[in-house]
């Protein structure tokens, strides 16, 4: 059932095996799959729609480089999908290696876990086939400028689902008719409160904007808020600990990752009626949409000491339709501690401390921007496919892709991170966070299909390591 906790009828005291904050794709994921063993609660601070007060709440202060706090994110039912734009993409095998030249780069688990988890990640986003390699793709296109030069560049791909995704349209019957899974609408959680040792989630704290208040109490607690919310209101959780929940390493919020993305000037796209599919979403003969980019060989990547990346040949919507191709380059951040999210003493209207983004790139997010930038006019401008028309180098504005990463990462050890390889918080027994704000890197990857990938890797763990403790 859903309901909403601004109708006066509704109880806000509530109870269940498992709670979930966050109702974008990994929290209605989570529901549905664990729903089909135990009583589960939803908890979504937004209604069916965005509003104005609840877009207030998201806002902010910024720091470093520019970053729209409340353009980047929904609060709604199905979260985030709502500004998603369909990308889907995958990690590469060298994201989940630990990389001399990336300062703590590395994933706790191994890559082949998750992998197995990206066909049923895809399909649940519409892309039926689960195919992420370009080569399957090439009578579709031409790889001209990337065969000139093997020793560098690799073919990429990002794929569409047919048709997009859209978790709070295609799940809202079935959340409305389950009998095992609630979900509560227009209830902002605030605090996540520990019992006396600390070691154990025992209640949440939920409010409205009508200044209404409830106790969710259950044995399990995930929490799927993003990227910024998650650690806000970890960070705001501080009953038993001034530092927050989760936080005796001073990780939480910090390690914020975005996916940069830069523009090549001073070049474009010569005609060439063979590149014409590089530029924009193509079709294959039975439909299925796709768009290539080029990257920088695994071998190359250790070889010049950068990060991962992906290039792409795009027209602006101000640009005429035959206007010449631009080119621009789609990165992966390196993890930087200084990179973080806080909190002031401002409150929104739900009674929380709003946040303080600072964002900033560190030495090798610029070099890498350079050296990717460089190679690639070179190749280019070398075999005839792209032609000067300025200065080359890459642009300074830093531009966003609404990923908020990393900022309860992922470790082995509690000194390095806020969650286990299992997204269990260190040092509390039945808290969980899923969602991308656990990836320890990025990729250049849009994060959609990796982030499901984790979250049906949690609820297959859950399934498997709670039956037992969940009876007892």
């Amino acid at each position: 059932m859903i309901y909403d906790a601004l109708d006066p009828s509704v109880a806000l005291n509530r109870n269940a095996d498992i709670a979930i904050v966050g109702s974008g794709p990994a929290g209605i994921t989570l529901a549905r799959a664990l729903g089909a063993h135990y009583s589960v609660l939803l908890l979504e601070a937004g209604g069916n729609e965005a509003s104005s007060a609840g877009d207030d709440c998201l806002a902010g202060y910024v720091s470093g480089l520019h970053y729209p706090l409340t353009e980047t994110r929904a609060r709604q039912l199905g979260g985030a999908t709502a500004l998603w734009a369909g990308y889907c993409a995958v990690f590469d095998p060298i994201d989940f290696d630990t990389r001399p030249w990336v300062v703590n780069s590395g994933w706790p688990l191994d890559a082949a876990e998750l992998i197995e988890h990206y066909w049923e990640a895809a399909k649940r986003l519409h892309v039926r086939d689960g195919c992420f390699d370009p080569n399957a793709f090439e009578a579709h296109g031409e790889y001209v400028f990337l065969r000139l030069d093997d020793n560098n560049f690799l073919p990429g791909i990002w794929r569409f689902g047919e048709p997009k995704a859209d978790f709070a349209g295609e799940n809202r019957h079935f959340l409305e008719r389950s009998d095992s899974i609630d979900v509560l609408i227009n209830g902002c959680v605030t605090s996540i409160q520990l019992t006396d040792d600390g070691d154990t989630v025992a209640r949440l704290t939920v409010r409205t904007l009508a200044g209404a208040s409830g106790t969710i109490t259950a044995k399990y607690f995930i929490i799927a808020a993003g990227g910024i919310e998650t650690p806000r209101l970890m960070l705001a959780s501080k009953d038993r600990s001034p530092e927050g929940v989760g936080n005796a390493h001073d990780n939480v919020g910090r390690w914020f990752m975005e996916h940069p993305h830069v523009s090549v000037e001073g070049i474009e796209l010569a005609p060439n009626p063979a590149l014409a599919r590089w530029t924009g979403v193509a079709s294959t003969r039975d439909g299925r949409k796709f768009t290539y980019c080029a990257g920088l060989r695994a071998d190359a990547q250790a070889r010049l000491g950068v990060l991962n990346a992906r290039a792409h040949f795009y027209r602006t919507p101000a640009m005429d339709a035959n206007a010449a191709p631009r080119v621009g380059l789609f990165f992966e951040q390196a993890p930087n501690a200084s990179s973080r999210l806080t909190l002031t003493s401002e409150k929104d209207g739900f009674g929380l401390s709003r946040v303080r983004l600072h964002w900033e790139l560190s030495e090798i997010d610029r070099r890498s921007h350079r050296i990717f930038g460089d190679l690639l006019a070179d190749c280019l401008l070398r075999n005839g496919i792209g032609m000067l028309t300025g200065s080359v180098g890459v642009s300074d504005e830093i531009l966003h892709s609404n990923h908020q990463l990393g900022t309860t990462r992922m470790s082995k050890h509690p000194r390095d991170g806020v969650v286990d390889e299992n997204c269990k918080v260190h040092g509390i027994d039945n808290l969980y966070i899923a969602g991308g704000s656990v990836l320890p890197t990025v990729s250049w990857a849009n994060p959609t299909v990796t982030v499901l990938a984790l979250t049906l890797r949690l609820a297959r763990h859950l399934v498997d390591q709670l039956g037992n403790r969940m009876a007892s």
